[in-house]
């Protein structure tokens, strides 16, 4: 899935010039939704939303959640509360009951006016077979260095409590690649899957996909999974 171009159709209505090219489709054939904006004005820094009420229950490592939080710096948090912390560490981390998409001291901004981040989610599809997809769009790295990480989304599936992460843009290597950055699920510090952690030999690329897929008590991890 992608989100509507704020160009042609901006979530709250504003008309904001065209953003660069995190706004292009990484695969062929995306089904494109507007979504609900968390934000999308000035410089946001190590911050999270309010609690986002789920119209389903997703299971995550044994528990049943209706709320999820999201940060700034690339994770999303089961509960009603969660940490902003910029400092991204191996696994286990600190961030339990996460989601970690791409932890790392994120930054929405815009550079000259012609490329503003933003946060946007939606919940898409029919019951029992919905998604909440959340977009970090057009992100950049802490704080007024201008560089560009890229887009990237974290899908929740009902009924089968799966998790799917999507990278629809990179921009540039190393950094952005994932050489500083942490990836994968956390339910509790004895109770994870890793992607990466500061790796030196970055794996990320423009539509590449990571799925989560439940397995006893823990996931099973499929990367390089199809891009949805």
């Amino acid at each position: 899935p992608s989100f509507v171009s704020r160009s042609e159709n901006h979530e709250v209505g504003r008309n904001d010039p065209p953003m660069e090219r995190d706004e292009s489709a990484a695969v062929d054939n995306e089904t494109t939704y507007t979504g609900t904006t968390v934000w999308d004005t000035g410089s946001i820094d190590d911050s999270t939303s309010s609690a986002i009420t789920l119209p389903f229950t997703f299971n995550f490592y044994g528990t049943n959640y209706t709320q999820v939080v999201l940060t700034s710096n690339g994770v999303l948090t089961f509960g009603a509360s969660a940490s902003a912390a910029f400092s991204n560490t191996d696994f286990p981390t600190s961030m339990n009951n996460s989601v970690l998409a791409f932890w790392d001291d994120l930054y929405l901004t815009s550079v000259n006016g012609t490329s503003q981040s933003a946060l946007v989610y939606k919940v898409a599809g029919t019951a029992p077979n919905r998604q909440l997809i959340a977009q970090w769009t057009t992100m950049y790295y802490c704080c007024g260095s201008n560089v560009q990480m890229g887009t990237f989304q974290i899908i929740l599936y009902e009924t089968s409590n799966v998790v799917q992460l999507q990278y629809r843009n990179i921009v540039g290597t190393g950094r952005s690649q994932g050489n500083s950055a942490t990836i994968g699920i956390q339910g509790s510090s004895s109770q994870y899957v890793k992607f990466l952690a500061n790796v030196a030999s970055p794996l990320l690329v423009d539509g590449f996909a990571i799925r989560y897929t439940p397995s006893g008590a823990t996931y099973t991890q499929t990367t390089g999974a199809t891009y949805d």
